[in-house]
C-alpha cells in the first residue's frame, strides 16, 4: 500500500470516528456539544437543511454509480435516522420521518437482497 494511499485511508476512518464520537456527545450532553462544536440555535435549521441537501446528494450519486453494497448501506444509515428522528418527534409528528426512514429500509433490503440496481 502506498503512503498516500495509507494517508488517505487512515484519514477517512479518523472523520468516521470523529463524526461518531460528536453523535454520541450530541446525545450524552446536547447543551455542552451545541457550545463545544459553537452550534448556535438560530442557525439550526439551516446546518440541518444543508445537511438534507448533502444527503441527498449522497443517494443521488449512489445511483448514479450503481453499486449495490454502497447504495444498500447508504440506505440503512438514512433508514436509522429516519426513524430515530420519528422517535424523538413522537410527541410532535413523527409520521413524515417514518415514512422516509421506511422507505429507506425497505429500499435498501430490496438492493442487498435482489443485488441490483437498475432493471
Amino acid at each position: 500500500m502506498t503512503l498516500s494511499r495509507r494517508f488517505f485511508l487512515t484519514a477517512s476512518y479518523l472523520a468516521a470516528i470523529l463524526l461518531m464520537a460528536f453523535g454520541v456527545w450530541f446525545f450524552v450532553s446536547p447543551d455542552e456539544a451545541l457550545v463545544g462544536t459553537h452550534h448556535l440555535l438560530d442557525t439550526l435549521p439551516l446546518v440541518m437543511g444543508g445537511r438534507y441537501l448533502f444527503f441527498g446528494a449522497l443517494l443521488l450519486a449512489a445511483l448514479r454509480y450503481q453499486d449495490v453494497k454502497v447504495l444498500g448501506t447508504l440506505l440503512i444509515g438514512f433508514a436509522g435516522l429516519g426513524i430515530l428522528d420519528g422517535l424523538l418527534y413522537w410527541s410532535a409528528n413523527p409520521w413524515p420521518h417514518f415514512g422516509v426512514g421506511f422507505l429507506a429500509l425497505f429500499s435498501a433490503l430490496y438492493f442487498f437482497k435482489t443485488g441490483k440496481v437498475a432493471a
